[in-house]
């Protein structure tokens, strides 16, 4: 059969061409291929930036914006007219890992299936013993090539083959930058906060000692007010006292007056009346006369 292979022609290459293939494995036209035990992931615990580790029954952990280069648990033997495509299961996908770029299994390809993954998330990504990373296709070609792959490597060729130098995501990089500039704008912050406190407190101290001139001024001013008024107060009460012992003799002669006054008219009620009928004599013009009503005195 030509073009993709379904499920069951995919059953049953196993494992003459999936080596430690499991039937459970196979889909409707795709092989899922599981996590193997060799990975390389630099990170703290890797020693000389070129250590290849083994998972052994553990989980590995992709860190944010990690790499790995992981081994498949499975292994290919590909006939000279079969080739291969290998894809990034969704479920991976959805967790924010993705898939660097492969090429295209080589009719004739035999070893070991390797694959390169990115962490874009921001979270740990953890694989655990069998899950399935890769998604194979194997289509069969019309005729057989008459160039097979040449295997004199591959069949022997293991993960530290590949990693001579330390491999560090440029997107590792980058974060390390953004965490170092975020530090640099709050060292930043926090030394302008310093500066704006010390500012305002020198501000604040120029103020009060302006204010205490300013206040001594003041004090001065009020002061020198005060003596206005008390001089003022003093000269109104002086001239007050004058006016007073005037009036305080005024009213002393007054009521000598009207003492005199009062007397004067005692005196004139105690004299006697002359008849009506007598005629003025000359006799009587020794005698003072009480002038008439509405007589001029």
């Amino acid at each position: 059969m030509k073009g993709v292979l379904p499920h069951q022609e995919l059953a049953t290459l196993i494992p003459s061409v999936i080596v430690n293939g499991d039937v459970s494995c196979v889909r409707t036209a795709s092989y899922d291929m599981r996590i193997g035990a060799d990975y390389y992931l630099y990170d703290q615990q890797c020693a000389n930036g070129t250590e290849i580790r083994s998972r052994g029954a553990g989980v590995i952990s992709i860190p944010p914006n990690g790499l790995l280069l992981c081994t498949m648990y499975e292994s290919l033997k590909l006939p000279a007219d079969m080739v291969g495509h290998l894809s990034l299961k969704l479920t991976l996908l959805m967790k924010g890992i993705i898939i660097a770029s492969q090429s295209q299994i080589d009719a004739g390809y035999e070893g070991k299936i390797f694959g390169l993954l990115y962490n874009l998330s921001q979270k740990d990504v953890c694989l655990k013993e069998g899950e399935f990373v890769l998604r194979l296709e194997l289509v069969r070609l019309e005729e057989k090539s008459t160039k097979p792959y040449d295997n004199s490597i591959s069949k022997t060729a293991s993960l530290s083959r590949y990693v001579d130098t330390p491999l560090l995501s440029s997107l590792v990089q980058i974060r390390n930058d953004a965490s170092q500039a975020v530090k640099d704008v709050s060292t930043a912050k926090g030394n302008l906060n310093l500066t704006q406190i010390f500012g305002g407190l020198f501000i604040a101290g120029v103020g009060a000692f302006a204010g205490l001139h300013f206040a001594a001024d003041s004090k001065v001013d009020r002061i020198e007010q005060k003596v206005i008024q008390l001089e003022t107060k003093s000269a109104i009460a002086d001239a007050t006292g004058s006016s007073r012992t005037r009036m305080e003799e005024i009213e002393t002669q007054n009521k000598l007056i009207s003492e005199r006054l009062d007397k004067m008219e005692a005196t004139m009620r105690q004299e006697p009346s002359l008849p009506a009928h007598l005629p003025k004599t000359s006799s009587s013009e020794g005698v003072l006369k009480r002038p008439q009503s509405g007589a001029p005195r």
